[in-house]
């Protein structure tokens, strides 16, 4: 799915003709970028009124999202 929407490339790799190499394209490194400016985000926002456990756990629980 994720090589149909331009997210991974796959190339053949020519030393193990049973498998395939995959590579992230541009697209994803930005998406991802992204992903982490948004948590990050997250974090200025919660970490005004929380402890440390409460930011770490809020972080753990992002990840899963």
């Amino acid at each position: 799915m994720l090589i149909g929407l331009v997210y991974i490339r796959k190339k053949e790799n020519l030393e193990d003709i049973r498998v395939y190499k995959l590579y992230i394209t541009d697209e994803a490194k930005y998406i991802i970028s992204e992903i982490f400016n948004v948590i990050e985000k997250l974090v200025d926002i919660l970490a005004p009124g929380s402890d440390e456990e409460q930011i770490i756990n809020s972080i753990a629980f992002s990840k899963e999202i």
